[in-house]
């Protein structure tokens, strides 16, 4: 489901331009963050590892 919509999500947004900067164009670009260190216990339950890993890789960085 995600890989399928990611060429979609991926793509640059066109934004409007002030009058003053007539001939310009701008867009916003989606870029990855960088790499996150997710480091958890091995007597904790596995969802208060996963959690902040998830969340990670949806914003777009990797995971170590």
């Amino acid at each position: 489901m995600m890989l399928g919509n990611l060429h979609k999500w991926m793509q640059p947004i066109e934004t409007p331009v002030p009058a003053l900067f007539a001939p310009a164009t701008s867009y916003i670009t989606h870029e990855p963050y960088g790499v996150a260190l997710v480091i958890g216990a091995f007597n904790y339950p596995v969802v208060l590892t996963l959690s902040p890993m998830i969340g990670a890789i949806a914003a777009g960085m990797e995971c170590v």
